[in-house]
């Protein structure tokens, strides 16, 4: 999966934690997103400090309009 970008969504302390960070170790560069940054803030720099890739962006997956500015985030960080 080197390479490969994980975008997941909803990312709390439970599975997207645990999600997004196999991700990371099997080299995915991991998008991050929910509702609020500061916990992803905090798992996106354990990510980068262990030498992965990772972003928190902030967004409610329930708004289109969000949707499409973190989609647009992700591809323009991490392609």
């Amino acid at each position: 999966m080197k390479r490969r970008v994980a975008l997941v969504t909803g990312v709390g302390p439970g599975l997207g934690a645990a999600l997004a960070r196999r991700f990371a170790r099997e080299g995915c560069r991991v998008a991050m997103v929910a509702r609020t940054g500061n916990f992803i803030d905090e798992l996106a720099r354990e990510i980068v400090g262990a030498g992965g890739t990772a972003i928190a962006v902030a967004a409610d997956v329930s708004q289109p309009n969000e949707i499409k500015a973190a989609v647009a985030r992700v591809r323009a960080e991490l392609g």
